[in-house]
């Protein structure tokens, strides 16, 4: 049996929070785990409001401007290859190109890069004498001989960099989009979001007088944090949590 908090460092009691669950008409059998669990996301949510207060110093710290300068060094070196690809054709040996088949030969890879060629992995399982007799028995789908793996690599590598790229401007815009106490809210939101779904079957829904807002309410003002703005809050991290998981 695990530990079993009664009361909080902050003084929450077991008591008062059985109370609120009342109020929320959670389910009898249910109460005391409500109680429970609410007693734990108390103390987290006074340990992360510690943690918050050195966020700012945590992001100069944790720079990403080396990667950001990885990032364009990656781009001009894909530009480079692109305009060198014919060279570079010439230059790859047949182990890089097995290599590059065996990484690629998924559907996934496929679907991701659906203007390059791929060569079966089946053509390596022989063992011709020579490059060129591997080459010629390597056929894409449709057929055709397959001699352009730098088109191939080309293609990964920019795929690649182009979602490094998105990451880091991502990371860009919400540098000063999200100062502590919002992530501070966002991640008590979190918590009660997980805990509604273990109480009730009806999912948790935005509207300022349903339970999971009423939720909300009553226990921002018991952890002691402000309710302005809560509704667009809830709003915002609900709509989020959808289409992340549409």
């Amino acid at each position: 049996m695990g530990f079993v908090m009664e009361s909080d460092e902050s003084g929450h009691s077991k008591d008062e929070f059985l109370e609120i669950a009342e109020i929320l008409c959670v389910p009898k059998e249910k109460q005391s785990y409500f109680a429970d669990k609410v007693l734990e996301l108390s103390a987290l949510n006074r340990e992360y409001g510690g943690f918050g207060d050195y966020l700012p110093a945590l992001k100069r710290v944790f720079s990403v401007e080396p990667l950001e300068r990885a990032s364009m060094d990656l781009k001009k070196g894909i530009d480079l290859l692109r305009e060198h690809e014919l060279v570079l054709n010439r230059a790859i040996s047949i182990d890089f190109r097995r290599t590059l088949v065996e990484l690629l030969d998924h559907p996934k890879a496929h679907a991701l890069l659906p203007d390059c060629k791929f060569a079966s992995l089946d053509s390596y399982l022989r063992e011709p004498e020579s490059l060129a007799d591997r080459l010629e028995n390597m056929k894409t789908a449709d057929g055709k001989s397959y001699e352009a793996p730098a088109e191939n690599l080309i293609a990964l590598l920019d795929l690649l960099q182009k979602h490094l790229s998105q990451d880091l401007q991502r990371r860009e815009q919400n540098a000063g989009g999200r100062p502590p106490k919002r992530w501070l809210r966002e991640r008590s939101i979190q918590g009660l979001l997980v805990l509604h779904g273990e109480m009730f079957e009806e999912p948790a829904t935005p509207t300022p007088d349903g339970k999971f807002s009423a939720m909300c309410h009553l226990l921002f003002e018991s952890f002691g944090e402000s309710t302005d703005g809560l509704d667009e809050a809830i709003k915002r991290f609900l709509r989020k949590r959808r289409s992340e998981t549409s």
